[in-house]
């Protein structure tokens, strides 16, 4: 009688062998599976966003929405790192131990820090503004040397036009001296044909680079702009620990403050109870000698 198969095991957490666990957080957050949602999202809703020191009341439902797709994000992670949720949490508990994994795991739990996402929001929108600006200045560049080159384009074909008119009418007129075609002028007529076509190959060659040309840096120009975009989220993250850091060594201060103030009030009350029990005993000490 055949068993049921057993479901899988879980990978376990164990001290000192969780290189491999952050390495797949860190090409996690790295790979297109990550970076386009969350990019596709600030730039959905960062157009309403503004540096105005008064939060509006639409900023707290996108910044759940934001916080559930980051969510959802993790979750995947983890079904893909074939770990349970307490397991994840551990690895992220041990994240001390190292730094690059520690970073990691502040950035992932900066998430909730509502206004490190305002400013992350700000922030895109600006990049978005001066982007387009720049796509219109770019759109405009490439208008104005694609005029360029067509004038040149027009040019060129004008003079050779001029050129293959000029011959002709140097042909006819040796037609019409020598009554045929001599040997003279089936050269002449070879010589131009083949600057004609070396010409129009000299002029593909070059509109071919340029296209070339164009192409490359609009590549590197969308690279550069990913790039900047994830280097901006994780400036962003990162501030927000720093400000939770030390908001909490603030409250550690307060809380010091708040406990010495406390001793020294029992320290008080307590030397104001003997002093009282010592009145008491000298009275009562009084009264026995004077009895």
């Amino acid at each position: 009688m055949s068993t049921p198969s057993e479901p899988p095991a879980k990978k376990k957490f164990v001290e000192g062998e969780n290189d491999w666990f952050f390495d797949m957080i860190i090409n996690f957050l790295r790979s297109p599976r990550w970076k386009a949602p969350i990019m596709s999202f600030l730039d959905e809703h960062c157009i309403i966003f503004d540096n105005e020191e008064e939060n509006k009341l639409e900023y707290t439902p996108i910044h759940r929405e934001f916080k559930k797709i980051v969510e959802d994000l993790i979750c995947e992670l983890i079904a893909e790192l074939g770990v349970t949720q307490e397991i994840f949490m551990q690895a992220c508990e041990h994240a001390d131990t190292n730094p690059v994994h520690k970073k990691i795991v502040d950035q992932i739990v900066a998430v909730d820090n509502f206004m490190a996402f305002k400013r992350l929001m700000c922030k895109r929108n600006a990049e978005l503004n001066k982007q387009a600006m720049a796509l219109l200045k770019k759109q405009h560049e490439e208008a104005e040397n694609q005029k360029a080159i067509d004038d040149q384009k027009h040019k060129s074909e004008e003079e050779k036009k001029q050129n293959a008119e000029a011959l002709l009418k140097q042909q006819e007129e040796k037609l019409k001296s020598k009554g045929g075609m001599d040997k003279e002028m089936m050269e002449a007529l070879k010589v131009a044909n083949e600057l004609e076509r070396k010409e129009e190959e000299e002029n593909m060659r070059r509109e071919l680079e340029i296209s070339q040309q164009l192409e490359e840096q609009h590549k590197k120009q969308m690279q550069d702009e990913e790039d900047e975009e994830m280097k901006m989220i994780m400036q962003a993250i990162e501030l927000s620990r720093q400000e939770e850091e030390a908001r909490k060594q603030r409250e550690d201060e307060q809380q010091e403050d708040l406990n010495r103030v406390t001793q020294s009030k029992n320290l008080q009350q307590e030397l104001a109870m003997q002093e009282d029990k010592l009145r008491e005993l000298e009275l009562k000490g009084a009264q026995m000698e004077s009895e």
